[in-house]
């Protein structure tokens, strides 16, 4: 910065006062668009105004109890300025950072949604803001599928968690899907037309619908001869694994025609699943038609046959894979009855909670040499004995 500002801001404060220098500084920073800089001096304005120390950087909390109200409100007012000035320079991660201190996503949201960006944009600040900051999730994870590929998307999924918004996991999923998909079936057609030097076949064949898939490998083994495959194995594996999180909906019925094709690779690339996945695009399509409702009965019997074989082992996984089946269909007592055997006593609260019912905590209580959780349990099925 030039010494003439300074100069400028002695000069004002000796001749013309406090508020003068402090209005001209602000000027000085909005017209070089030093916008940082102009909060501070909004701070320095604000202190200067309520009697406080003019020290922008000074501790909070020396400023007295009666003054602290008006304080926070000028702040909040000083940072919706700055904001929106860095939102005018379409500067959206300072913009962001002014925002968020105050609490006001609204600004950012809005630009965000209303995005439509070009190939050559930079769009880390955006899909940081979008999907990480949780301004727009779904569209962010659009724009990470877009930009970064199938990979990427990938362990974005994986790598973040959706516990507490499970709807948009579903979403960002069921878009993982249909471009895994998208992209299986071109590479698909490509070979078989190749193979067959024409598209006469393939024209009966909708593009972009479930079903596919299924029709293009239907009949057709010498897609797969000689270990061949068409598409990257780690990015189909993933997605058929995430998909359990799938409801019934077409990309649902999608990830089992990947299943499908799964299960026709040479067993050189499936590799090595713990059970109930070791057979893993069979498995997880027993899984899938559960979320479908096909088959439901027979494809939990061999979820109840992979627990029982591997209880002995002291296995739990399979057990664990099996109640979750059990809650999402309803079968809360089966589930339970599952639980008391393979649950930690004090982890059987909620569901015992659930169905109303303590007698497995009480069984797996005495089965753990835990009597804190027995005696507790007890108490609880004598109190719902009452009359």
């Amino acid at each position: 910065m030039a010494d003439v500002i300074f100069n400028e801001l002695e000069q004002l404060v000796k001749n013309q006062g406090f508020e003068k220098a402090i209005d001209h500084l602000a000027d000085q920073m909005t017209t070089r668009k030093d916008y940082n800089k102009l909060f501070y001096t909004l701070l320095v304005k604000s202190r200067v105004e309520l009697g406080l120390s003019a020290i922008p950087t000074a501790p909070s909390s020396e400023i007295p109890i009666d003054k602290q109200e008006k304080f926070e409100d000028n702040i909040r007012l000083s940072a919706r300025k700055v904001a929106g000035l860095f939102l005018k320079e379409n500067n959206l991660e300072q913009a962001w950072n002014f925002y968020r201190m105050i609490g006001e996503t609204e600004p950012i949201k809005a630009v965000i949604d209303s995005m439509q960006p070009k190939p050559e944009d930079d769009m880390e600040v955006p899909i940081r803001l979008a999907f990480y900051e949780g301004l727009n999730m779904p569209l962010g994870f659009e724009w990470i599928l877009e930009r970064y590929g199938l990979c990427n998307a990938i362990t974005t999924l994986t790598s973040q968690d959706f516990s507490q918004v499970p709807a948009v996991r579903e979403y960002c999923l069921q878009k993982l899907i249909q471009a895994l998909y998208g992209e299986l079936a071109t590479r698909l057609r490509n070979e078989i037309e190749k193979h067959d030097g024409n598209q006469s076949a393939l024209e009966k064949i909708p593009a972009g619908q479930s079903g596919e898939i299924k029709q293009l490998i239907s009949n057709r083994p010498w897609l797969f001869e000689e270990d061949n495959y068409h598409i990257d194995l780690s990015h189909l594996s993933s997605a058929v694994q995430m998909s359990i999180h799938l409801p019934p909906c077409r990309e649902l019925e999608m990830a089992l025609e990947l299943c499908e094709y799964g299960k026709n690779l040479s067993v050189r690339f499936l590799g090595k699943s713990e059970p109930p996945f070791e057979n893993l695009y069979e498995s997880y399509a027993k899984y899938l038609e559960i979320n479908a409702g096909r088959n439901i009965e027979k494809n939990l019997d061999y979820f109840r046959q992979v627990a029982r074989e591997n209880e002995p082992d002291g296995s739990s996984y399979p057990a664990e894979i099996l109640m979750q089946l059990l809650e999402k269909l309803g079968k809360n007592e089966e589930a339970l009855e599952l639980a008391g055997k393979t649950l930690n006593a004090s982890g059987l609260y909620g569901m015992c909670t659930k169905a109303s019912n303590f007698k497995p905590m009480q069984h797996a209580a005495k089965a753990q040499d835990d009597p804190v959780h027995f005696l507790a349990a007890l108490i609880e099925v004598q109190k719902s004995a009452k009359p």
